[in-house]
């Protein structure tokens, strides 16, 4: 083949390659969240609530890809709290070479009590999620056992624009042992599928 016509055709290949790496990555694709119950506390509709739920569901499918750059989770996390928790699922997963679990669905809690704060609000909860995730020789609890709870407190912190963001989460001024009956039951569709390891997490911007 004459050296110019193998030129032209190596050119446009050349470029192609380089466009697909500017791209990066393909953008995370979310899974539906199917609700087979909606929850009957009163506090569901406080915007606290609300925010602590919206930011649980982003972190938990940012988590099941391990793509913490998930906008919707960039958007209801702290930077400080984003950057903990992809930090968190790097050491024990990535570093230890250890297959990762998949959450199979939104965390199973029923809020308690909201209490605002002076960054914000805190949300009381009693979460029944301890085993709501898929691991190689782990069994799931079933959602029927979810007067077998531990109680949490998830910190929220406003932000300059009003929003709520997820800003931390506790166990300090919780009650040990309660009951979630009643929470909110949904499931991801498509289910997540299981890897064998993540060898690199997409971090959060910044």
């Amino acid at each position: 083949m004459p050296r110019r016509r193998l030129l032209v055709l190596l050119v446009p290949a050349l470029a192609a390659l380089a466009l697909t790496a500017c791209q990066g990555p393909a953008p995370l694709v979310a899974p539906e969240v199917v609700w087979e119950s909606t929850g009957d506390s009163p506090l569901e509709s406080d915007p606290a609530v609300i925010a602590a739920r919206e930011a649980d569901i982003a972190e938990r499918i940012a988590w099941n890809a391990a793509d913490f750059s998930y906008a919707p989770f960039v958007d209801t996390h702290t930077a400080e709290w984003a950057a903990q928790i992809a930090d968190a699922f790097e050491r024990r997963f990535v570093d230890a070479g250890v297959s990762p679990y998949v959450y199979l669905g939104p965390a199973l809690w029923q809020p308690v009590e909201v209490r605002a704060t002076d960054r914000g609000a805190d949300v009381v909860v009693c979460d029944a999620s301890a085993h709501w995730y898929l691991q190689r020789d782990h069994t799931t609890r079933s959602t029927e056992d979810l007067e077998d709870g531990l109680g949490a407190v998830i910190e929220l912190e406003a932000a300059a624009d009003g929003r709520l963001l997820v800003a931390g989460q506790s166990f300090e001024g919780a009650v040990d042992g309660c009951d979630a009956t009643g929470a909110p039951i949904g499931r991801f569709e498509p289910a997540p599928e299981l890897p064998e390891r993540v060898d690199a997490v997409v971090r959060p911007p910044g």
